[in-house]
């Protein structure tokens, strides 16, 4: 009778390990969606500071009547700002994803402008980042997804 008394003990003891591991991997799963969330977060607001950053380049370069490189600048943003409207997309926020495309046709048509050595690519390029900022106000103008 003593043997039945040590096994049920093992028993429970096995159970109560289990269980413990169980809730253990559940309490470390729980944390690590919420990280990937944030990291994916981090990656789309990243490529919407690189398309206003590539903007940014791209209008002083025409300033400085440097047109070549605003071109450059200008497919790099679009590059960006194609992977945000992807993002947009998989979120399933439409509105968003088709203001990014607005954003797209401007920087297209700023780049158009300065390969014929137009300095208005510069204003278009100005409507682009205000269209940005807009988006990156969110649709109560409350919320402000990186500092600047």
């Amino acid at each position: 009778m003593a043997d039945t008394g040590r096994k049920t003990v093992v028993l429970w003891a096995g159970l109560a390990w289990l269980a413990t591991l169980g809730l253990a991997w559940v309490w470390g799963a729980s944390g690590r969606f919420e990280a990937e969330r944030g990291a994916r977060d981090a990656e789309h607001r990243w490529h919407l500071a690189e398309a206003r950053g590539d903007m940014l380049e791209a209008r002083v370069s025409i300033l400085v009547s440097n047109f070549g490189d605003a071109q450059a600048a200008l497919d790099r943003a679009r590059q960006q700002l194609g992977h945000a409207r992807e993002r947009y997309e998989a979120l399933r926020q439409p509105e968003a994803a088709a203001a990014v495309g607005r954003l797209v046709l401007l920087v297209d048509a700023a780049q158009e402008q300065a390969s014929g050595l137009d300095r208005a690519a510069g204003d278009t390029i100005a409507e682009a980042l205000k269209g940005l900022g807009e988006l990156r106000a969110g649709p109560t103008g409350s919320e402000r997804p990186w500092p600047f």
